[in-house]
């Protein structure tokens, strides 16, 4: 897989871990390229834990919000808190395209959509995708064959083509559902707990103790590491916290 700091393609492990209240309380390694497909696993490993282990609500940056992992979380309901990759330029008023699906004004009845230039944007065909782990997504795909001459055409249409846009209908209705919660209150401050409570097991994992690399080759074996450096940070913070109110107490 790529290496986040040179782009680099070597042999490598994807780690996740999941925390609460600075705790680690779930982890897991794949060979999985992308937070995003890592995710499923992860979550279920949790899964076989037990019923009491699965969390109330999830929260997760832009790199864990896809359709598959909605309907994960959805199917274990759990309140999703995942962000999706476009959230925050939702969110900036001076970021609206006017040429983008979101924005374009859609005709219900027959099932189109109206670009700037008043051209139909007409329903075609469907798409089906199955992921690796056997999901399978439908897409919706919407072609306009009148953008020839169209003054707004460079800017509208990226191709020499056609103008096309793909539509997954599940996956919107999930973001639709995840950028209600996380534009709550709840989900503005478990956006702003989000970075202090998982980074901070990644920076004392790199910064403190200097470790930047699997010592063991072989998933089973990368496994068993990652478990022990998770329950020696937990018995750290353990530590820290009962060191703390042994001298408030003292």
């Amino acid at each position: 897989m790529r290496m986040k700091n040179n782009d680099e393609l070597r042999p490598g492990y994807n780690l996740q871990v999941s925390s609460e209240n600075q705790f680690a309380v779930n982890y897991s390694v794949s060979q999985a390229p992308a937070d995003t497909s890592a995710f499923p696993q992860h979550l279920k490993k949790i899964e076989e834990r037990g019923k009491k282990y699965i969390p109330n609500n999830y929260v997760g940056d832009g790199g864990y919000g896809s359709e598959e992992n909605y309907y994960y979380l959805k199917k274990l309901k759990t309140k999703s808190y995942l962000k999706y990759n476009t959230f925050s330029s939702e969110l900036k008023l001076n970021t609206k395209d006017i040429f983008s699906k979101d924005n374009m004004q859609y005709d219900r009845e027959n099932d189109c959509f109206i670009c700037p230039a008043g051209k139909k944007i007409k329903y075609i065909r469907d798409s089906i995708t199955i992921t690796g782990r056997g999901y399978e997504s439908k897409t919706k795909v919407y072609e306009c064959h009148d953008c020839q001459g169209c003054m707004h055409a460079e800017k509208c249409n990226k191709s020499k083509d056609i103008k096309v846009l793909k539509i997954r209908p599940q996956l919107e209705k999930y973001k639709q559902q995840t950028k209600n919660n996380l534009i709550s209150k709840k989900g503005v401050k478990l956006r702003k707990k989000r970075g202090p409570e998982i980074e901070s097991f990644f920076g004392d994992l790199k910064m403190n103790q200097n470790y930047r690399r699997l010592r063991l080759r072989g998933l089973i074996k990368a496994q068993l590491e990652l478990g022990y450096h998770c329950i020696a940070y937990n018995l750290r913070k353990l530590h820290a916290i009962e060191l703390k109110r042994a001298t408030v107490t003292a």
